[in-house]
């Protein structure tokens, strides 16, 4: 991975080269610092977020051949310390481009919370919207509530697949569906996500015995309200995690 020349140079096989990737991603919209030092069990966390990118290149995946050429893309990165099975756990979710505005410019949504490893307490969360390129909206703290609902009934396999001796069985922590709501004056925005596929890293604790689930999901958001006077209809293609 390189970035050269405000770009992000992505290059990955295997060793067998059945499966590799040569993607160039562009970001169309400005970063945003959203966790900065944000406790997280007895450590703390950092998070910035580009939610769309322009992305180019190709993909093989055994004999087929994937070409992108300015498709959406998403980018993250987070540092800091933490402890793997601390009470923590957190959610966050983003749809690159989720609509057009009036104004043509598109509309790129990121959701994020953090909360105990149960998911039952709440520590922080935000719903953020930019407007093309640059930052729109921010929903924070009593302006904004969100709630999962169900259990997601398709399979979901778990990697890497040795984790399958420790964590027996099936993976049963991934919901059906995610409702969030925000209101700041009269701006509003009421969002349903639905899981259409799901796939769980297992990740070692350090506490011992025990593992911590990332469970890694894609589907579909949709979102209505009303934002500067402008209201909004809109469903699109979305990913969400949830860990704990």
């Amino acid at each position: 991975v390189r970035f050269n020349d405000g770009r992000y140079d992505v290059r990955a096989a295997l060793r067998d080269e059945s499966v590799a990737v040569k993607l160039n991603f562009k970001p169309v919209t400005e970063p945003m610092l959203v966790w900065n030092d944000t406790p997280v069990g007895s450590g703390h966390i950092n998070w910035l977020i580009v939610p769309c990118l322009q992305c180019d290149g190709s993909c093989i995946l055994n004999d087929r051949v994937i070409d992108f050429k300015q498709a959406r893309a998403y980018h993250d990165h987070n540092w800091g310390y933490w402890r793997w099975g601390e009470d923590f756990g957190w959610e966050w979710g983003f749809s690159s481009a989720l609509a057009r505005r009036a104004n043509g410019q598109p509309l790129s949504l990121v959701f994020d919370r953090t909360t105990n490893r149960q998911g039952a307490l709440v520590k922080e969360h935000t719903l953020v919207l930019w407007d093309g390129p640059q930052l729109g909206k921010l929903f924070t703290r009593r302006a904004l509530k969100a709630r999962r609902c169900g259990r997601f009934a398709g399979k979901v396999r778990r990697i890497p697949a040795t984790m399958n001796l420790l964590c027996q069985g099936e993976v049963l922590s991934v919901p059906e569906k995610m409702f969030i709501q925000a209101r700041d004056g009269k701006d509003w925005l009421a969002a349903e996500y639905r899981v259409k596929g799901a796939v769980q890293i297992a990740v070692p604790g350090d506490l011992g015995f025990g593992v911590v689930e990332l469970n890694e999901t894609f589907g579909t958001l949709s979102v209505t309200g009303e934002l500067d006077g402008e209201a909004i209809d809109c469903a699109a293609r979305a990913c969400f995690e949830f860990m704990g």
